[in-house]
């Protein structure tokens, strides 16, 4: 098998890949919150799946280097662990991606953490020893966490938190960031959230631009796009980073002589046959009927409704993927209202 030049599958390595990266303005906007002089919130980076979260945290950690420590911790290994298994998972990244700024003598060996006290505890002798003005830890993957987890461990990142905030604190140091979808837009909008002292930044779509320079990487591989090509596959996909990925990656797999437009078509039709990204909002929208009525509604009124995040329902279809998070309430791209209208046709 070929390796293949366009890449679909996890994030995109700062260093190995970034021929691929694409500047994203929710980039500069978590850089002015980790560096801002006093912390007066914590941070919460919201798209649904496949949307490149965890690249532009890999990049925020990259552009920190040599100014403040950064500790990315994806927890999606947690999945149906207990609270003293995440307590003591995340301090042990947070030793090992802190190495070369503690003492040898420091932390070791770790010790058992099987409550939030022992957490917290944990937290005030790491920031101790940690000779810097900020902290910075990013959470990808929150919505990984047992309900019984989350709530233990977020409430406790909420105590962190207003202990800082309330009185002259060592805890004062840590930024934390979060990532996440459906499951992280929950923990932080109301009064009784865990995390609704975060500032809150929506990852949107590639533009027009980005789209036609990730159609120009074609020429890496000897095959010029045709007049236009950009154009069409943005028409397709409105910028969503991964379906505009996968058209790449599938026409490229077609390994023709030529870019045209009915390679671009025949990629379209290939992705709609059957995808991972368009399977996962089937899934959501099977397992949550009030969401999918209120969906089909919106496809027969589109451009009628106005979107807010206030109303939970259209902000859940947000954060599924299903649909745009501005103006008038519209679905997210066109290969996504062909995939939904057949769901609708097949289903009534």
């Amino acid at each position: 098998m070929p390796g293949w030049f366009f890449k679909t599958k996890g994030p995109l390595d700062p260093e190995l890949d970034r021929d691929f990266y694409i500047e994203r303005q929710e980039l500069e906007d978590l850089l002015l919150l980790c560096r801002q002089p006093t912390i007066y919130s914590y941070g919460a980076l919201l798209s649904s799946r496949q949307t490149g979260k965890t690249t532009l945290l890999y990049h925020l950690r990259r552009r920190l280097r040599g100014s403040l420590p950064a500790v990315f911790i994806d927890l999606s290994v947690l999945r149906n662990q207990d609270g003293a298994a995440c307590y003591q998972y995340v301090a042990r990244r947070l030793v090992t991606q802190l190495e070369s700024r503690l003492d040898k003598k420091t932390l070791q060996p770790l010790p058992t953490l099987k409550t939030s006290v022992d957490f917290l505890q944990f937290l005030e002798k790491l920031a101790e020893s940690v000779n810097t003005s900020r902290i910075v830890v990013m959470l990808d993957e929150v919505g990984a966490l047992s309900r019984e987890s989350s709530d233990s461990f977020f409430n406790l990142l909420r105590t962190v938190f207003n202990i800082a905030r309330g009185m002259d604190s060592i805890l004062a140091k840590f930024f934390f960031i979060f990532s996440g979808a459906v499951d992280l837009y929950d923990l932080t909008f109301g009064a009784n959230s865990p995390l609704n002292i975060c500032e809150k930044i929506y990852l949107g779509d590639f533009s027009l631009p980005d789209v036609q320079r990730i159609v120009g990487y074609f020429e890496h591989i000897g095959l010029s796009p045709f007049e236009g090509m950009g154009e069409q596959i943005y028409a397709l996909t409105s910028g969503h980073v991964y379906l505009t990925m996968r058209l790449c990656s599938l026409i490229e797999r077609q390994q023709p002589e030529a870019l045209t437009l009915q390679a671009v078509q025949q990629a379209a039709d290939d992705l709609l046959k059957g995808d991972d990204n368009l399977q996962h909002i089937i899934r959501r929208l099977d397992k949550f009927p009030d969401v999918q009525d209120r969906l089909y509604e919106i496809m027969q009124r589109e451009n009628e409704i106005p979107f807010s995040r206030n109303d939970t329902v259209l902000a859940r279809l947000e954060m599924f993927g299903a649909i745009r998070g501005e103006g008038m309430c519209q679905v997210r791209n066109e290969l996504y209202r062909r995939m939904l209208w057949r769901y609708f046709s097949a289903n009534q």
